[in-house]
């Protein structure tokens, strides 16, 4: 009961919220259960019921692997809305590049910010070139 479910997004607001009677119900419906107080008596059985349709996935201990596979996934997920909305809207930070030292300069006032600074400071001062390079 406490493993991954692959393959499947959250769901948004899909209508009124149910009970937790409903939510019960509704469960021992697609697990097929028919009555769970005879069926809960056999541990093996039950853990085979409640466990029918999951995968089991280990858990990754690394955690920069993890990041950076969900930097990737939504970098795609970006791509695929910006051309869905056929407009490719991009960071300053992907416009402007980086100099040796981590910092980035303004393209109008020649001004050396780091990558948070850049991006608040060239959308509040020069929003003409922002404009010119798609950037929202």
């Amino acid at each position: 009961m406490f493993s991954y479910y692959p393959h499947t997004k959250r769901l948004r607001n899909h209508g009124i919220r149910k009970r937790w009677e409903d939510k019960i119900s509704e469960d021992m419906g697609k697990f097929e259960i028919r009555n769970w107080r005879r069926q809960t008596l056999d541990r093996k059985q039950w853990r085979q019921l409640i466990n029918k349709h999951t995968q089991y996935q280990p858990v990754s201990l690394d955690v920069t692997t993890v990041v950076q596979q969900l930097k990737q996934q939504a970098q795609i997920r970006r791509q695929a809305m910006a051309t869905k909305v056929s407009c490719i809207c991009r960071k300053v930070t992907e416009v402007i590049s980086r100099n040796v030292d981590g910092t980035y300069t303004c393209p109008v006032c020649n001004k050396m910010f780091k990558a948070q600074g850049i991006t608040n400071h060239v959308k509040s001062s020069s929003k003409l070139w922002c404009q010119q390079n798609n950037i929202k």
